[in-house]
């Protein structure tokens, strides 16, 4: 894929869209791209439809000993350029359930380019979808009709629903390990560790929503042993069916992500996993359990600020009560989070920051913040 797709901006949504709809591209409606003909996409997609089925029959014995019948058997990437038409109803008759539709500009080719005297990029769409063996093959069939000129009766016509995807296809592809770290920053930040030589990094995978128990368990034993393969250690798993989430936060040392800065995401086994479908940064940091300890005493006499805040601090919530910072500090709280439920143990960081600002650092026993304005909090 073009360095357009790999460094999308935009985070992946994992949804069910349900009603029919036309993705009209940004800038205006009607076609936006110049499209290979019939010809041109089936000699360039009928090897790609051929590996997948490939793919799957060599994967058919262990998918049918490991995975209940109601579990996908691989993630399918359907790449497509310019205004694709109706494509979720005509998928799901095929059998394919779209899960992620991901919207981007991609670099022209010789194969699509934007409709337009000058050099620009298409406007397009990665729709992901759940496939089993036997829905590939009925895809590969309507395409070898489609190529052929044959009308897909039922399945949106000549000028839109399957059809359309097959006009504007791209590329139809496994979920890649580049997808699995698309926009989600990771590269960045690793390197950015790198350079400035901290050892760690926390990242949170995200795991296929299988719906067999025993599915996602075994999913998460393989997503264990990439992150120890990594010299890794898990520290949370979370698993919310309502919503379709399973997920494992983990720490893995900077180093083991190099190569996966400098070769790419396939040079690092969690990225080539299966069982994930994204790896992001994770959180500032894993607080373990620790007892209060006493600090500096407070600095008796020192006065209270006084006029509208100088400082803001876009962080945590604060105890805001805390003998340091009673008085001292103005929080925004649009969200109602300090309505007596959100516990002290849990605004450590926040309470912390505010009193690195308020009083910098407490075991010099110093004044505070001078000329003493309050901190605004958001």
């Amino acid at each position: 894929m073009s360095d357009v797709v790999a460094s999308l901006d935009r985070p992946v949504l994992l949804t069910a869209p349900s009603n029919r709809r036309e993705f009209v591209p940004r800038g205006g409606g009607g076609e936006t791209a110049r499209l290979p003909s019939r010809g041109q996409q089936a000699q360039r997609l009928t090897p790609r439809f051929d590996a997948l089925i490939g793919s799957l029959e060599g994967q058919r014995a262990t998918a049918q000993t490991s995975l209940p019948a109601t579990d996908p058997e691989l993630v399918l990437v359907f790449e497509t350029r310019g205004s694709v038409a109706e494509v979720f109803d005509a998928m799901k008759q095929v059998g394919l359930e779209v899960l992620v539709e991901v919207e981007d500009e991609f670099e022209p080719d010789e194969d699509f380019q934007r409709n337009a005297q000058r050099q620009a990029d298409v406007p397009g769409l990665l729709h992901v979808a759940l496939a089993s063996l036997e829905a590939v093959r009925q895809l590969r069939r309507l395409w070898e009709r489609w190529s052929q000129g044959e009308p897909l009766v039922g399945l949106g016509g000549r000028a839109s629903g399957l059809a359309s995807l097959f006009n504007h296809l791209k590329d139809v592809r496994p979920w890649s390990a580049n997808d699995r770290v698309r926009g989600t920053g990771l590269a960045e930040v690793v390197q950015d560790r790198i350079a400035v030589g901290i050892s760690e990094i926390p990242v949170e995978i995200e795991l296929w929503p299988y719906a067999s128990s025993a599915r996602r368990t075994a999913g998460e034993v393989s997503v264990r042993a990439a992150i120890s393969d990594l010299g890794g250690r898990v520290t949370q798993v979370a698993l919310h069916e309502e919503i379709g989430y399973n997920g494992i936060a983990a720490v893995v040392p900077v180093e083991a992500l190099r190569d996966f800065v400098e070769q790419g995401p396939d040079a690092v086994r969690l990225l080539r996993t299966d069982d994930v479908f994204l790896v992001r940064p994770g959180g500032q940091s894993v607080l373990p359990t620790m007892e209060a300890v006493a600090g500096a005493p407070l600095l008796a006499g020192a006065p209270l600020p006084t006029g509208d805040p100088a400082v803001l601090l876009l962080d945590g919530l604060p105890v805001v009560n805390h003998a340091r910072l009673d008085g001292r500090i103005v929080v925004f709280d649009p969200d109602g989070l300090d309505d007596g439920t959100y516990e002290a143990r849990l605004r450590r960081h926040g309470t912390q920051m505010a009193s690195l600002i308020a009083w910098g650092d407490l075991s010099e026993a110093g004044s505070p913040l001078s000329p003493n304005p309050p901190i605004g909090l958001g």
